[in-house]
């Protein structure tokens, strides 16, 4: 009878892993610990996990496993347990490939979602899928008979690469899957970086529904127009808007003159609406002009330092309103 130990010890220290994966990126930790603390979760964790929710069985103890055993399993085995027991490397290959599969599956289904493809996001669903799994995984064991159980010591080397017939094949075929799940794995942590942004437009609220029609006109009216931040950054952020009048002559800043500020708070994956009301009125080809920065402006904030630009028209040349497009890339 083996010591309950010895068969949940691989999910208790997933488990512990993973959940050390999602303190990491909470914390903001940078630099070598966070890319330790981060590979298991991305390569192998929650593959193996699964893995071994599918697969509490062990093999058979004192009994060789080769390829042609497969082919004679109906034989050996008519009960066709054989079927539902699979070799420490195949483990470790199942758990690598699904790995691989969770990854951008999880990914793209963030993509929809208001946290958008995020490093924190990413890192706690893969973190709750091992645990989760894990703990499926604990449960199904525990409904196997003691000597058929898998336990964390046929994990060890001695019988690591019996499976495929010949350790030097199966050291060369795991180690190509771990370079390929390593550069899978940067590219999944790398490109959240790449999509967060923050995006910024102007709305007006009527009979109670916010829309973007009619931003012009109410701002030339006098009225109140509110400027709406998306924040996609991954992170709660502190902006700052500095709102100027502008003239505009052949499409250049001819003049720029700072008529307020004002601080915004918003949440990862949040939208806040901070209304402002309109009092300028600048004559012909003016406009008015929200710059949006990430923390404190700069001494001389201008279109060129802002992060994020939108802005309204009070009047333009052809006496017809235009407002700007929602600014999530840059200055407009």
């Amino acid at each position: 009878m083996t010591a309950v130990y010895e068969w949940i010890a691989d999910l208790f220290l997933a488990t512990v892993a993973a959940l050390a994966a999602a303190g990491a990126v909470y914390v903001g930790l940078s630099g070598p610990i966070r890319i330790l603390a981060l590979l298991p979760i991305v390569l192998f964790l929650p593959g193996y996990a699964i893995v071994s929710a599918l697969y509490p069985e062990g093999m058979p103890r004192l009994r060789s496993r080769s390829v042609r055993a497969l082919n004679r399993a109906e034989l050996d085995d008519p009960t066709g347990v054989s079927y539902r027991r699979i070799g420490p490397t195949e483990r470790v290959v199942l758990a690598l490939a699904l790995s691989l599969v969770v990854l951008p599956m999880t990914a793209y289904a963030l993509h929809f979602t208001p946290f958008g493809i995020a490093t924190l996001p990413l890192v706690a669903i893969l973190s709750g899928l091992t645990v989760l799994f894990s703990i499926l995984a604990a449960v199904r064991r525990g409904f196997v008979a003691a000597d058929e159980r898998f336990t964390v010591g046929s994990l060890l080397p001695s019988g690591m690469f019996a499976g495929l017939g010949g350790g030097t094949y199966s050291l060369l075929f795991v180690a190509s899957l771990l370079v390929l799940a390593a550069s899978a794995g940067v590219a999944g942590l790398a490109s959240p970086a790449q999509d967060q942004f923050t995006e910024t437009y102007l709305v007006t609220e009527q009979n109670g529904n916010v829309t973007t029609e009619n931003v012009g006109e109410t701002a030339r009216n006098g009225g109140t127009v509110q400027l709406a931040i998306t924040n996609q950054e991954g992170q709660d952020v502190s902006y700052t808007t500095v709102v100027q009048l502008e003239q505009v002559q052949n499409g250049q800043v001819t003049n720029a003159e700072r008529v307020d500020s004002f601080s915004t708070a918003v949440a990862a994956g949040q939208t806040e609406r901070t209304p402002y009301q309109v009092e300028q009125s600048g004559g012909d080809n003016s406009r008015l002009a929200f710059l949006v920065y990430k923390g404190d402006p700069p001494s001389d904030p201008s279109r060129d330092n802002a992060y994020r630009v939108v802005h309204v028209w009070l009047s333009s040349p052809n006496g017809q309103q235009a407002l700007a497009a929602p600014s999530s890339s840059g200055a407009v």
